[in-house]
């Protein structure tokens, strides 16, 4: 398949969004104050949606700010995310992104697409063929030692988040600096491309828009993602455990032992 005219369609969005943010105002919010929507998400899905309906009229497209679904049982369904971080955009932080990814059989991701407008970097990844940004192949950190590892974690500071922490904590003795980016399109690329060791969520309210094209962007980079069993991530997973071979393992018994208490 020719991709080419989505990566198109995201390259012409980002300058959109990245001009407009000085400007932006809220449309309207969502369920919680963190879910608010501007126009830039609104214009950004238009000329993303149309790309790809004119490129692939036979695949099916779920969007974030979509009223409905297209074609939602199609065998290839997009799922895209106009504008991935919103509440860092809209109050101003440079963390946010574009993301759009193509599904197959509704259960593998097969390609993913990211855009941060802000630092003019295009992730893209196929299927078996590595992770590219801005045209270079990368790949995930070699970090061996959760000691002094750097990683990535929940945005919302509750109870679960804390005891996530502390497990986090306790298998660096201390010592692993933690972000939290607020943005599944920022940190995808920064941990396929080694800036960042381990990303963890555990969250259930997550959507198949957030993860899709991150999944396989740290993927293909040579990044373990799974959910919290343990299995390969799929498009209807909930939770997500990412990390570089050496750190993945032990990442996975630490979640999977919580998820016991």
């Amino acid at each position: 398949m020719n991709y080419e005219p989505i990566i198109d369609a995201l390259r012409l969005a980002g300058p959109l969004q990245r001009e407009g943010q000085a400007t932006t105002a809220v449309s309207y919010t969502k369920s919680t104050p963190h879910q608010v929507v501007t126009a830039a998400d609104l214009e950004a899905q238009r000329i993303i949606t149309e790309a790809i309906r004119k490129q692939f009229p036979e695949h099916g497209i779920i969007a974030e700010e979509q009223e409905q679904s297209f074609q939602a049982e199609a065998e290839y369904v997009w799922y895209v995310d106009p504008l991935d971080g919103t509440r860092n955009y809209a109050s101003k932080i440079p963390l946010y992104g574009i993301n759009a990814a193509l599904v197959h059989n509704d259960e593998q991701v097969i390609f993913g697409v990211t855009y941060l407008p802000a630092t003019d970097e295009m992730g893209v990844a196929e299927l078996g063929k590595g992770t590219f940004i801005n045209g270079l192949q990368v790949a995930c950190s070699q970090q061996a030692s959760w000691d002094h590892s750097a990683g990535i974690g929940s945005i919302v500071l509750n109870a679960k988040a804390l005891e996530t922490f502390q497990a986090l904590s306790d298998l660096s003795h201390g010592t692993a600096w933690i972000n939290t980016i607020g943005a599944p399109s920022a940190s995808g690329v920064y941990l396929a491309s080694g800036r960042r060791d381990w990303f963890v969520v555990r969250s259930k309210t997550t959507k198949e828009w957030d993860w899709a094209a991150p999944s396989i962007i740290m993927k293909e980079a040579g990044c373990v993602v799974t959910n919290i069993k343990g299995d390969d991530w799929r498009i209807h997973d909930k939770e997500m455990l990412a990390a570089n071979k050496h750190l993945h393992p032990a990442l996975l018994e630490a979640m999977q032992q919580l998820d016991k208490k």
